[in-house]
């Protein structure tokens, strides 16, 4: 028994050994460098940013190292137990910087090892220089903040760091310069968020069309379309997920019209709790 059991094992051992064999060449030496600087040089396409127009950071209070946290990082800091207004003094230049770490820094301590908090620590880093986020080094990656801000710093990181060539900005409205670079998505939350006869007469104001009816809501909804796309939109946002889910029914356009002339039947302040519901589904033939 032992030999025909030895034999199968040589047999299965040659075979794996023979699907072992390198049948190409090793990539020549230097290959995780070439992968490397090829990842790196690569060209981007952003689709998902919150920018402002530089100028709009230019003011007193914003240009120090509370710059870094003013995002998501806010959020940790805010559960580490910092109250709202508290954090909102630090945005201001009401404090010198010294004073404003003084602050945060039990809060910064307790947070530091977020995910949103190394996201600043590799900003203040790769941008500035500057290797941690402490008492001895908020002064000066403060100054090197205020000072990037004078020279055109969007260009040097987005384009120059980043390498990317077409940013997708989460703001319709925003004034950011080059439209070849920048292009715009649009949010429609008015339209869904039509809950009572004075939301359906902001939408009318807004758009510059008198809405009496489902038709005349759905037409101020292809006015509102078609400006975005004159406007440099790129694409539609739906950011309603903050405020209810993503389900939408697949209603009728007589659900969607009982719908609409209740909520235009509503008294004054008051406002209709399922209209969300159905008026939102409804796009006629607009798209």
């Amino acid at each position: 028994m032992k030999k025909p059991a030895f034999i199968f094992l040589y047999i299965i051992l040659y075979f794996n050994i023979q699907a072992q064999v390198q049948v190409k060449p090793f990539p020549k030496p230097g290959y995780k460098l070439r992968i490397s600087n090829y990842i790196w040089n690569m060209k981007v396409v952003d689709t998902h940013e919150h920018l402002e127009d530089q100028a709009d950071w230019i003011k007193p209070g914003k240009l120090d190292f509370m710059l870094l946290l003013q995002h998501y990082a806010y959020d940790d800091i805010r559960s580490a137990g910092m109250p709202k207004q508290t954090f909102n003094k630090l945005l201001t230049d009401s404090l010198t910087v010294i004073e404003k770490w003084n602050i945060l820094k039990p809060y910064w301590e307790a947070t530091s090892n977020t995910a949103y908090s190394r996201a600043a620590l590799l900003t203040a880093d790769k941008l500035f220089g500057v290797k941690d986020i402490t008492e001895k080094t908020v002064e000066d990656l403060s100054a090197k903040i205020k000072m990037s801000y004078q020279t055109d710093w969007y260009n040097e990181v987005l384009v120059k760091k980043c390498r990317i060539d077409h940013v997708v900005v989460d703001e319709d409205d925003s004034m950011l310069g080059d439209p070849v670079m920048f292009k715009h998505v649009k949010r429609f939350g008015e339209f869904i968020f039509a809950v009572s006869a004075q939301k359906i007469e902001s939408i009318a104001r807004a758009q510059n069309t008198p809405i009496r009816t489902l038709d005349d809501f759905v037409t101020a909804l292809g006015v509102a379309f078609h400006n975005a796309l004159m406007h440099n939109n790129v694409g539609v946002k739906i950011g309603v997920a903050y405020e209810r889910d993503l389900f939408f029914d697949d209603v009728t356009k007589e659900k969607a019209d009982e719908v609409f002339r209740k909520i235009m039947a509503l008294p004054a302040g008051t406002v209709s709790s399922h209209s969300c519901k159905y008026l939102s589904l409804y796009d006629g033939e607009i798209i």
